[in-house]
């Protein structure tokens, strides 16, 4: 399929090619977004195909994948044991929790009769920005620095 869609879109401003997700051979911040759909869930790692599609992802470029996966507020439902048992594919959990720490402005829609997830993040530089400095108001006063550190 792939070289069918090559040979199909010659001239056009699209790259064609198939690797292994764990290990995309492309440079730090190379695309402007990133889309995979389907098949995620079958990874070896991951946590790591997440982590590589971030990585040659631009600074406030968008990541989307998305899988099977039954919505997590139907977990432990009659629906989603019906639709479990017809494709243990939808058992597997939304991988929120792979989520690199740069991910910023996070969407998590489900779809296709919440049997689908579909993930979107946009790139952020290091870990968001929070000004732990400001100061709280009421009784117990201080600010996020001194009520952690002291």
């Amino acid at each position: 399929m792939v070289l069918l869609a090559e040979r199909k879109n010659t001239g056009a401003n699209v790259v064609f090619s198939i690797s292994n997700a764990n290990t995309l051979p492309y440079s730090d911040r190379y695309f402007d977004a990133v889309f995979h759909f389907g098949g995620i869930n079958l990874f070896g790692d991951t946590r790591k195909a997440i982590a590589e599609m971030a990585r040659v992802c631009k600074i406030g470029g968008r990541v989307v994948f998305g899988d099977e996966s039954i919505a997590p507020h139907l977990r432990g439902t009659e629906y989603a044991n019906i639709a479990i048992n017809n494709n243990r594919l939808w058992e597997a959990a939304t991988p929120m929790d792979l989520l690199p720490h740069d991910a910023i402005d996070i969407q998590l829609n489900c779809v296709l009769g919440n049997c689908f997830y579909v993930i979107g993040f946009s790139i952020g530089d290091g870990l968001p920005y929070m000004n732990i400095d400001i100061k709280h108001k009421g009784t117990r006063g201080g600010s996020a620095r001194t009520r952690y550190f002291g």
